[in-house]
């Protein structure tokens, strides 16, 4: 009988595995015969097990490191027109009424 090859979504690190692990969230393979499981890139995260790709995070935001787990994990490098960072933090919030802010912004340092 011959050996099987690992899905998409799975892999097999070491030689006489009965059977192929599934990729943990926060990584993924999207080629059969996987010997790792690759992690998310920054920017992007994956919640489920056994998957073939990472989901992006939302428009301009990015995550710490790699192989975020949760979009909760994604923040704002920059801020787009309209929202401020708060106190230095990788948050950002609406302008207040009757006040604006018309360029990309980055956290200030507090050292």
């Amino acid at each position: 009988m011959q050996c099987k090859p690992c899905l998409v979504g799975t892999r097999a690190s070491e030689e006489g595995q009965a059977t192929s692990d599934v990729c943990q969230p926060g990584r993924y393979s999207a080629v059969d015969k996987a010997v790792a499981c690759e992690l998310c890139s920054r920017g992007y995260y994956q919640p489920e097990e056994g998957s073939t790709n990472c989901k992006t995070s939302k428009s301009g935001k990015t995550t710490q490191s790699l192989g975020s787990i949760q979009p909760s994990q994604s923040y704002w490098e920059q801020c787009p027109p309209s929202f401020k960072h708060v106190n230095g933090e990788q948050m950002c919030v609406k302008c207040e009424q009757s006040s604006f802010r018309d360029i990309n912004t980055r956290p200030e340092s507090h050292e």
